[in-house]
């Protein structure tokens, strides 16, 4: 077997792992895999890659509405609205006047970020050590 090879056979055999071991955290947390996908959608399209939330009167940033999630994961809207709903009631997302959808805030931060906490600190150091191994 060629080194370039065996190096992307062990790089697989790594991300694997990893992604089995994130994805058997993520079903711990939310205890439903699309659900966890609707509020990384949601998250992701709100937070930018910021700690910082997009101000609610930003006009820049298009309403989210579970149709557009619904577009975007492949996840039906009915499904898309379920879930939402569900997030709603964990205080991590809130519905507008306009039946789109943001994340919620508390105390000036976004509501999921101290629930999750634990939860992103793992995936984090599950994301280090891959990136650490594939160095190697």
């Amino acid at each position: 077997m060629e080194a370039r090879d065996e190096g992307c056979a062990s790089f697989r055999y790594r991300f694997g792992r990893f992604l089995t071991e994130h994805l058997f955290d993520c079903l711990q947390v939310f205890g439903d895999l699309e659900e966890m996908l609707v509020m990384e959608v949601v998250i992701l399209h709100f937070q930018s890659g910021s700690a910082e939330p997009v101000p609610a009167h930003d006009e820049q940033v298009a309403p989210l509405t579970a149709s557009r999630i619904a577009k975007k994961t492949g996840i039906p809207r009915q499904t898309v609205r379920r879930k939402l709903l569900s997030l709603e009631r964990r205080g991590w997302v809130t519905q507008t006047d306009n039946a789109a959808w943001r994340l919620a805030m508390r105390r000036g931060k976004f509501a999921f970020s101290s629930d999750l906490a634990r939860f992103e600190k793992r995936g984090f150091e599950r994301a280090m050590k891959l990136m650490s191994s594939s160095r190697t």
